[in-house]
């Protein structure tokens, strides 16, 4: 399956409702992305907003992922038209959109993944079509292949959000706890009441438009696959930093208590 098939495939996945596993991928190594990819994840945000990596990093950690099942969702620095061509020319499968606020945010960031003249993508799609191997069926499938989601991470963004959901060819929504609650006046506050309460109701909202809905979530197992049956269907898991730091931490933990209780 070529790399444009299988987005296209994750995209019917996504509108049949399903629940999709992913992580958060920011450790700059392509080793760490393969080790991941291996594990079973469906999809992986691949962090380039905040994280270090860069262009040439991102197409190491792609290279390192062929083959792998799990789809490759990169979440560009900015919506920027030339940040999006490059993130898709090296690979991606799909985008994420940081702190978009308005329904032209989103149009614009659409117009960024597709060819004319639905769009204002430049042309040469190197890695993505296999170096022009596969030229034909990347260009024939693209533009309905890339996925777009945006991130809802603003209160502006909330009151745009019927204007944003209208918009067609968006793919998905993905719910920034943080920076949503940071710009409803309660600073590193996600759990406050109002926060949750506008959160459910952007769930609400994006079900009802029949558009994917992602959160960034944390917690225990439990906490986390709850918000399967709250309307959520993309969810993370964790992340590769979070991984290697709570297994050392365990098996640290339980040797020094063994050796504690044996030596």
């Amino acid at each position: 399956m070529t790399t444009i098939d299988h987005s296209l495939e994750f995209k019917q996945r996504m509108r049949a409702g399903e629940i999709l596993l992913g992580s958060w991928i920011d450790l700059v190594d392509p080793c760490a992305c393969e080790i991941m990819a291996q594990v079973g994840f469906d999809w992986f945000l691949i962090d380039t907003e905040h994280g270090p990596i860069d262009i040439s990093t991102l197409q190491n950690m792609l290279i390192a992922m062929r083959g792998s099942s799990t789809v490759p969702i990169v979440r560009v620095p900015w919506n920027d038209q030339v940040a999006i061509k490059r993130t898709l020319d090296v690979g991606a499968m799909g985008i994420i959109v940081p702190l978009v606020r308005t329904a032209q945010d989103v149009r614009d960031a659409i117009s960024y993944c597709r060819y004319p003249p639905a769009g204002v993508r430049g042309c040469s799609p190197r890695r993505a079509s296999n170096y022009f191997l596969d030229i034909d069926n990347y260009l024939a499938k693209a533009n309905d292949g890339i996925i777009v989601i945006v991130q809802i991470e603003h209160i502006e963004a909330v009151k745009n959000l019927d204007e944003i959901l209208a918009v067609p060819d968006l793919d998905g929504i993905f719910i920034g706890p943080a920076d949503l609650s940071n710009s409803m006046g309660y600073f590193n506050q996600p759990g406050a009441p109002e926060v949750q309460e506008t959160i459910v109701e952007v769930i609400r909202k994006g079900n009802e438009a029949g558009v994917c809905v992602g959160l960034a979530v944390g917690g225990t197992v439990e906490q986390i696959g709850s918000w399967a049956g709250k309307g959520v269907q993309l969810i993370p898991t964790g992340g590769d930093r979070r991984f290697m730091m709570n297994a050392a931490m365990q098996i640290l933990g339980g040797v020094k208590e063994y050796v504690k209780n044996h030596a």
